[in-house]
């Protein structure tokens, strides 16, 4: 436990990257797997990720970043897109995923179906967009551990024109949203040898006794 809360307190969003420094493919696999692993409400898993590798893509991707050196300088970036819809036929494709792994008799999910099917129909389209991106930023947390886990440094972004992004990425033909940005990588030395005390409320405040 001590190991792992010094994890928490060592971790910080870096600000500079050390460009020449890249994140070996076996753990850049691990975090993926540590975000596929992230629950999501009812297991809709409305998530998806954008493994932006090509250059000139992350170049105008700063661009639409208010020119965040991150994105550009981190050995990966990953952008943390959400689902604009929940059809019934995604619920029950997700249905037969479960129907497969968890092998038990069909007439078990019937119920399940018809519960999801009118948990989403309840809501609108706003709404559904709204719940799906929320749940990106739990895999968001997941990537973010999976990093400081593997001594690798991170940083959450979500200064950017999400409009230019969807462009950029083509993600209306994809029929995602972009919430958030992940950048992997290691800081550079600089920042490394001058990094602040970690600033949070206390324990008293942060958390309220009922």
């Amino acid at each position: 436990m001590s190991n792992f809360l010094n994890t928490l307190r060592t971790r910080h969003a870096v600000k500079n990257f050390d460009f020449s420094k890249k994140v070996l493919n076996e753990n850049i696999e691990i975090i993926k797997e540590s975000i596929r692993l992230s629950p999501s409400s009812y297991n809709l898993m409305p998530c998806r990720v954008i493994d932006v590798q090509d250059k000139g893509v992350r170049r105008k991707l700063k661009a639409a970043s208010y020119n965040q050196g991150q994105i550009t300088e981190a050995s990966h970036l990953f952008v943390f897109c959400s689902l604009n819809t929940l059809s019934q036929d995604y619920i029950q494709k997700i249905n037969h995923i479960r129907e497969d792994i968890e092998g038990k008799e069909k007439d078990f999910y019937k119920g399940y179906v018809e519960f999801l099917q009118a948990i989403v129909g309840g809501k609108s389209k706003d709404d559904i967009m709204h719940w799906n991106a929320k749940q990106t930023y739990i895999a968001l947390g997941f990537a973010m551990m999976a990093c400081a886990s593997l001594s690798i440094d991170s940083c959450p972004i979500e200064g950017f024109d999400a409009e230019k992004y969807s462009q950029i990425l083509k993600l209306a033909d994809k029929g995602l949203t972009p919430n958030v940005v992940l950048a992997v990588g290691y800081a550079q030395d600089e920042e490394n040898l001058h990094r602040s005390p970690k600033v949070r409320l206390d324990t008293s405040d942060f958390f309220l006794d009922i």
